[in-house]
């Protein structure tokens, strides 16, 4: 139901033109920066690297463009939070309707 939110941020690749704009012209950082992604990594060790920031995700255009961030939040404040909550309410009261309904006549 969120598809929208796939496509609020793109991957960025050292040699992709739009990787100077991301980074702000820089190539590489300080080592406090960036973690780096090592096999010592996946045991838990992680390794500071002074190198190029290498693949990291970016807000797209679609993220950066004013419409689509007023369509978006109203797109999940309905889809997400107000129509379950309908939907679940007026369940209930089926639920609660039958079960009353269904008492009254056992009562007859």
């Amino acid at each position: 139901m969120n598809l929208p939110k796939f496509f609020e941020f793109v991957l960025v690749y050292p040699d992709d033109p739009y990787y100077s704009v991301a980074t702000g012209g820089v190539d590489s950082v300080g080592t406090d920066a960036v973690e780096d992604v090592s096999s010592d990594n996946l045991s838990g060790n992680t390794h500071k690297s002074a190198g190029s920031i290498g693949v990291f995700y970016w807000t797209s255009e679609l993220n950066e463009d004013a419409t689509y961030v007023v369509f978006s939040s109203y797109y999940e404040c309905a889809f997400i939070g107000v129509f379950p909550l309908v939907a679940l309410c007026f369940l209930n009261y089926n639920i609660y309707a039958r079960i009353r309904k269904s008492a009254q006549f056992q009562h007859r």
